[in-house]
C-alpha cells in the first residue's frame, strides 16, 4: 500500500500551520469549523467539524510535534472512524506531506 504524497513550494513550518490553525481550516477545507481555539491544535484536542446540515465529523489529535507529524482520530458520521497520520518532510526549497 502507499500512501498518498505531495511535494508542495511551502516551507515546513507554513504547511503545519495550515494543518494545525482551526481558526484557518474553513480557508482551504470545505467544512464549517464548530470549535475555536485560538492557538494551533495540539495532542489532547478535539475538533468539530460540519461538512453539511447533520453530518459532524469529529477529530481526536493524537499527537503534534511541529512541524513533522500530526496524528489523527477522525470519527465520520455512520460510526466511521479513521486513524490518520500526517508527515510533513522539508526538503530543498519545498515540503514533502504524506497522508495515510
Amino acid at each position: 500500500m502507499t500512501c498518498p504524497t505531495e511535494v508542495v513550494r511551502a516551507p515546513a513550518d507554513r504547511v503545519w500551520q495550515l494543518l494545525t490553525d482551526p481558526d484557518g481550516t474553513e480557508s482551504w477545507a470545505r467544512v464549517r469549523v464548530l470549535d475555536r481555539f485560538g492557538r494551533p491544535l495540539r495532542a489532547g484536542d478535539r475538533l468539530r467539524l460540519r461538512a453539511a446540515p447533520g453530518l459532524t465529523t469529529v477529530v481526536d489529535v493524537r499527537e503534534a510535534t511541529p512541524p513533522h507529524t500530526l496524528a489523527l482520530e477522525i470519527h465520520l458520521p455512520f460510526g466511521i472512524v479513521n486513524h490518520e497520520v500526517v508527515r510533513i518532510t522539508p526538503m530543498d526549497g519545498a515540503t514533502r506531506v504524506t497522508y495515510n
